[in-house]
């Protein structure tokens, strides 16, 4: 969030996050009626009413998609909602699959069947190397 969407009302905080969601989805969902869940219940009186001219600005940008219905649910209903808002899960906790051997097995059989020559795979493995995010996953 900026620090201007901060300092807005909790309501308008519940309607910026199901804004970003429907313009993250916009593709599947622009032109069709869709269905909501939210567990902030004020917001489902104020989406329901659909009269722009009544309701507060930074909420109107959010009218351009059709909602068939809009439901409250208690939020320890929603339970992908809450499992994705949870910090995440350590990785001592996390218990692997399959064993090493296996894995480095198929790791092996997909690399070699891909259609790149040895040139530039090295040079894949070791632009992998440097980044920083490729180094930290890599085991």
């Amino acid at each position: 969030m900026t620090p201007t969407e901060t300092r807005y009302d909790q309501i308008e905080k519940e309607t910026l996050a199901l804004t970003w969601e429907c313009e993250q989805s916009w593709e599947y969902i622009l032109g069709k009626s869709i269905s909501v869940e939210t567990d902030h219940k004020p917001l489902v009186p104020l989406l329901n009413t659909h009269i722009l001219d009544q309701l507060p600005p930074r909420i109107q940008r959010l009218m351009r998609f059709h909602f068939k219905e809009i439901k409250h649910a208690p939020g320890k209903k929603m339970y992908v909602a809450d499992a994705l808002s949870r910090p995440q899960i350590r990785s001592q906790t996390v218990k692997s699959t399959i064993n090493d051997d296996k894995m480095h097995a198929h790791i092996g059989s997909v690399v070699s069947s891909l259609p790149a020559s040895n040139a530039p795979l090295q040079q894949i493995m070791e632009a992998q190397e440097e980044d920083p995010v490729c180094s930290q996953i890599k085991v």
